[in-house]
Parts: structure tokens; sequence; C-alpha cells
């Protein structure tokens, strides 16, 4: 077996990537997180990790630095090439990687309630953090809501990062300055934009498109502290997904945490339904190390 490291896959990597994750759900019934939009391009870390067996792809593992000072990892193994040191061999590998960048945990993303991954997570001490669904808007066709004239919303622009920043960080408990990058990045891409919502002229909120080849993404719904539980976020929600919808979207996703009770509750009465249930585990980066 051999193992190629890379900042990104190219397209047959990609392609063989999708097969093996074919082989795993048909064997497990699971699915297993792949964030395709960031590797299907150049990454700044080479944090893209594949094993080659006979010139198959068996393994993959991903290593993503979203937050300061941690990092989160995503792998799949051909259900043959397991109980063989191959995840353990990728997970140090990625560890050696992240850590000069001050990573000091890996937060490991795991279907839902799976044995095989929690035994494995059970050898590293690992400790559970959080559930997270992944949904899918199932209504397909414009809400019915009606429009209320003292508020409007617009596209995003450079000129407002600073504002978007700000709610960001204070909705997320971020750091201003990552997110101060993230959404400069977010701001030189074709296939991302952000609109914002006021309420006469107070800015109240934003919410975030990414379009992908066969979806459109919903995240980082803000909406200001002061301003929340008064029907606003409803309200913004319903006017993007009949943007969504009359811009011929038909697959529209998001994911949220199983704590945001609040935000998982509007979620399904506006016609959202779980497709897939993910865990996230974290641990100190020396128990991947030894």
């Amino acid at each position: 077996m051999k193992v190629v490291q890379s900042a990104g896959l190219d397209r047959p990597k990609l392609s063989a990537l999708r097969k093996l994750m074919a082989i795993c759900q048909k064997k497990d019934g699971r699915k297993i997180r792949i964030y395709w939009n960031i590797i299907g391009k150049e990454r700044y870390i080479p944090g893209d990790y594949c094993v080659i067996s006979d010139r198959n792809l068996v393994a993959y593992l991903g290593a993503f630095i979203f937050n300061d000072g941690e990092a989160e990892i995503t792998a799949v193994v051909n259900p043959k090439y397991r109980r063989h040191g191959v995840f353990k061999e990728l997970l140090k590998r990625a560890a050696t990687m992240v850590k000069p960048f001050g990573t000091n945990t890996l937060v490991l993303c795991c279907p839902y309630n799976f044995p095989p991954s929690q035994a494995c997570l059970k050898k590293y001490n690992a400790t559970h953090r959080h559930t997270e669904y992944d949904m899918r808007w199932k209504n397909e066709t414009v809400l019915d809501f009606s429009e209320k004239p003292d508020f409007h919303t617009r596209l995003a622009s450079i000129d407002d990062l600073e504002d978007m920043v700000a709610v960001d960080a204070e909705c997320f408990h971020a750091s201003l300055e990552k997110v101060r990058i993230h959404f400069s990045n977010n701001f030189r891409e074709s296939n991302r934009e952000a609109w914002l919502l006021f309420h006469d002229d107070e800015f109240v909120g934003k919410i975030h498109f990414r379009y992908d080849e066969d979806a459109a993404f919903i995240h980082n719904v803000c909406i200001k502290p002061e301003f929340q539980g008064r029907g606003y976020g409803s309200y913004f929600l319903k006017r993007a997904l009949n943007y969504l919808t009359n811009g011929g979207h038909r697959c529209i996703r998001l994911d949220v945490e199983a704590v945001n009770e609040g935000a998982l509750s509007l979620y399904l009465r506006l016609g959202f339904v779980a497709t897939q249930i993910y865990e996230f585990w974290e641990m100190p980066i020396e128990n991947a190390l030894k």
C-alpha cells in the first residue's frame, strides 16, 4: 500500500473516492461526511491522504482547520482493509501535519451510533462533543407568506463585512479575526453569496448560500440576539427558500446541531427533514501521536 498526501484531490481521485464511499455505504448502511466543496480544489494545507493498493483507492482521510486550536478529521476505509492499522497510520500523519498550526484538539466526524467508529474512538479516549443533523428541504415549492413592508433584504457586499463578522462572532461565539478571514475568502468565490435582513434601516441578520453542482446550501444563519424570538428568523428563511426555489434550485440543504432546539424546530416547521445524523468526538492531539 502507498499513502499519497496532497492539498486537494484531482478528478480521478475524487471519482475513486465516490466509488469507495459507495462500497462502504453498501456494507455499513451509513454515510461518511465528506467536504466535497473543499477537497475538490487546491487547499492551503496538505490535508488529504489517500491509500492506494493495486491501483485502487482503499482509504481516505481529510484534515480541516476550521477553528483556532483544532482540526476536524473525516475518514473512510474499505471494509477489507479495516483493523489493519490504516486509520491509525493516517490519523498520526494528519496530527503531525496540523500540529505546527497550533492545533491541540482533534475533532472526529462519524456516522451516528456506529459501533465500529465508537470502538475505534474508545481506544483514543475520545469524548462526545455534539450530534448534528444534515437536513434537506422537501417542500420544493414557493412558500406562502405575507411580505412585511418594514422589512427588506439585499445582497451583501464586501462593504458589509464588518457588520457580518460582528453578528456571526456574537451568535456563534467565534473569533472575530477567524470569521473575518473566512468571510473575506467567501466574497472571492463565485459560488457563494450572502443576504442581509433589515427592519426599516436597522440591520437584523444575515444568511449565506453556497451553490454546488447538485445542491444549494444554507449556512451561517444569524439573527442579532436582541431580535431573536420575534419571528425574524422564520421570515428570513421563508424569503431565502423562495429566492432559491425561484432560482431553479430543487435540492436545498443545511445542517444544525441537535442541541440547537429552536433552530431545529424552525427548520422542521418549514419542511426540512433529517437525511443523515453525524456525531462529533474530540480528543487531545497527543492521543493520535502516540
